[in-house]
């Protein structure tokens, strides 16, 4: 993927045009612009090496299976979000979703001994209106307004374009004076840990030839090694206190304040509807029915973010962690056998994410 030296913004400022709001010279803020829309390009890597998976029956002990299992992903995301031409509230258009995941045994070294399965979603080219609504998810309706439309299920999931104000420092703080500190809400890193929000993901397995394990491919299908939103849809606790590390000039970007986030966080996602609706068992396997599925995923480490008071927003964001998974699901079978299977899973996460000012796309049904 080609991304222009240049920014918007940049190009902007050199005409001597207005790209954004004014600078602030007080504290850090977010505002998101009317005249222009904002591109956010993620890219993202989970490398879960430390993997087990257990099966208990009935009353017997667990046991585990004897390999190790891994998970590998890489993921590119670009969603561009702006405000609506016409009407109230915002619109999200999802431009790119790619990647692909190896899962498998863990065989030598990092090598996966099983199939790649490429991860596409069905929103890419779709656009999404955001209406205020306070009786709707996170206060807002939403519906298609592309003339390519995907399901109407998966529009209650999705997010409204990233709003990072979560992230700003209390009265008193400014946030632009290097050894500044704050708590931050757990909940508000979604902004930074998950800025494409749901993104409706789907794999094909690029190797027939190598079947994949129905334990991890239930996991991956509920959002294992893929999909950072759903620590965020359970109860969340934890910790996050920023530290503004330095204060300094960018040509293009203008007064930048580095801001480091160290963050600690655990969450339990109920994943039995989801489950349910996807279960399948291979052709020859004893019929079964989902009595409950939990993820688990805990995330530790520290989010390092570029932001330009120029244009009022975060320029760009890099997060290293480590990441625990635990994907636990219950079945009964035909003679009301409960089993009770466990994945667990250890390894790393890495992130990046670049936030620039874009033309404006608009609606297709508005144009």
């Amino acid at each position: 993927m080609v991304l222009l030296a240049l920014s918007p913004v940049a190009l902007f400022v050199g005409l001597g045009l207005s790209g954004g709001t004014d600078a602030s010279d007080e504290r850090l803020d977010f505002k998101r612009p009317t005249d222009l829309a904002i591109r956010i390009t993620v890219q993202e890597n989970h490398s879960l090496r430390e993997g087990r998976v257990g099966i208990k029956r009935g009353d017997s002990e667990e046991e585990a299976l004897p390999v190790e299992v891994a998970i590998d992903t890489d993921l590119t995301a670009i969603v561009v979000d702006e405000v609506r031409a016409e009407g109230a509230g915002l619109r999200r258009s999802f431009q790119n979703v790619g990647g692909e995941v190896s899962a498998g045994a863990r065989g030598l070294g990092d090598d996966i001994i099983g199939p790649t399965v490429e991860l596409v979603s069905r929103l890419v080219g779709r656009g999404v209106a955001f209406v205020p609504n306070e009786g709707a998810p996170h206060g807002f309706a939403r519906h298609y307004d592309t003339a390519r439309e995907a399901q109407e299920s998966l529009l209650p999931r999705l997010e409204p374009p990233t709003d990072w104000s979560g992230l700003l420092p209390p009265e008193g703080v400014s946030g632009q004076t290097s050894g500044d500190t704050w708590e931050i809400e757990p909940s508000a890193l979604r902004s930074i840990l998950a800025p494409c929000g749901y993104l409706a993901r789907k794999g094909k397995s690029q190797d027939d030839a190598v079947p994949l394990d129905r334990r991890i491919e239930r996991a991956l299908e509920n959002g294992v090694g893929a999909n950072l939103q759903l620590l965020f849809e359970g109860e969340i606790e934890g910790t996050a206190r920023a530290t503004v590390t330095a204060v300094q000039q960018d040509r293009r970007e203008g007064n930048i304040a580095l801001v480091e986030i160290e963050f600690e966080l655990k969450s339990e996602c109920d994943r039995t509807d989801a489950l349910r609706t996807t279960h399948e068992l291979p052709p020859g396997e004893p019929a079964a029915d989902v009595l409950s599925a939990a993820l688990h995923l805990g995330l530790k480490g520290t989010a390092r973010l570029r932001w330009s008071t120029e244009v009022q927003r975060p320029a760009g964001v890099e997060i290293t962690a480590d990441e625990t998974v635990e994907f636990v699901v219950g079945l009964v079978d035909e003679d009301q056998l409960v089993s009770v299977e466990t994945l667990s899973l250890k390894g790393t996460f890495s992130g990046q994410a670049k936030i620039e000012d874009a033309l404006l796309i608009g609606s297709e049904r508005e144009r």
